[in-house]
């Protein structure tokens, strides 16, 4: 018979790095953050500066205000699908895919006037001719670079074979809506001159690294 104790002692997260390393770096679409530059460039570009992030964490929130997937008490509330938002001003929100669908029936729904949206650049998905129809300009096409988005750590943590793109849209009416030929354009990849040179200075700003 052994002469053995078994002792338990809680050690912090922050000190438990060892054994806790593995599951640390396990991020998934709901950490995802669009560099902070890039996020800044395209709000200076359409001239909307959101004061809400729908989905975010205290780690990855662009906007001074944010709902979030877990309880945090620095956050509006917890998921952002069970509050109201069309009087919330303009709203960011760059959703895990899966997610793009519910959250554009939301805002047309609730009849949200202002947000800058990120999806990728899927021309095929369902959601996408709801897109067009509420773009109240032109979307940008962002760069695809390795820093365009970034995990918790401030890492490169993307499927970089995906082209993402910010959508200036307005569910609210009456709206002004893009004109037939511009929404061809846009579904088209928006192969504009415009369109190209904003892409190069957002692929410059990204070339600076950090988040």
């Amino acid at each position: 018979n052994r002469d053995l104790r078994l002792v338990t002692r809680h050690v912090s997260g922050v000190s438990n790095v060892e054994a806790d390393i593995l599951s640390r770096q396990r991020w998934n679409h709901v950490d995802w953050r669009l560099h902070r530059r890039v996020f800044l460039a395209i709000l200076q570009h359409f001239q909307v500066f959101p004061t809400v992030d729908l989905m975010a964490s205290r780690a990855n929130a662009q906007c001074p205000r944010y709902f979030s997937y877990e309880i945090e008490h620095s956050a509006l509330g917890t998921d952002a699908f069970r509050h109201h938002w069309h009087s919330l001003g303009a709203l960011y929100c760059f959703p895990p895919p899966i997610l793009i669908g519910r959250m554009l029936q939301k805002l047309e729904e609730e009849q949200v006037p202002s947000v800058i949206l990120i999806t990728p650049n899927w021309a095929t998905k369902a959601w996408l001719p709801l897109i067009l129809e509420s773009a109240i300009e032109l979307p940008q096409f962002l760069p695809c670079k390795p820093h365009l988005v970034l995990n918790p750590n401030g890492d490169p943590d993307f499927h970089t074979n995906w082209w993402l793109v910010a959508w200036n849209l307005s569910f609210s009416t009456p709206k002004k809506r893009v004109s037939p030929r511009r929404r061809r354009i846009a579904a088209s990849r928006c192969s504009s001159m415009d369109t190209l040179r904003h892409m190069t200075r957002l692929g410059r700003i990204l070339s600076r690294g950090g988040g």
